[in-house]
């Protein structure tokens, strides 16, 4: 079963959004990134984290890239967005959903 959450909700300062956990560890991890404003720069991670509280980058999400990433075979029990830039544009605003299944 496949399971989403949005992490970040239209945020206009850096800093992680909140984590979904997983009741077993799910390996299929996605993230898709909706930017508004038009920032001439941002980053966005996907994380994941086996105890909640230490996550690690898995990749991530910038202006030269794909607005919807997958990260298979990587088990984990929590994911999250974590907006590491955010400059330029009009008031830019980010918004990232986290899915993950198997």
């Amino acid at each position: 079963m496949a399971l989403s959450l949005v992490s970040l909700d239209a945020v206009t300062t850096t800093g992680p959004g909140a984590a979904i956990a997983f009741h077993e560890p799910k390996s299929n991890l996605s993230m898709q990134v909706i930017m508004t404003g038009e920032p001439s720069s941002y980053v966005v991670y996907l994380e994941a984290s086996l105890d909640g509280v230490n996550f690690v980058k898995l990749t991530a999400v910038s202006p030269t890239n794909s607005q919807l990433i997958n990260f298979a075979s990587c088990p984990a029990l929590y994911l999250r967005a974590n907006l590491a830039v955010l400059s330029g544009g009009t008031s830019p605003t980010c918004t990232a959903i986290v899915a993950a299944a198997g």
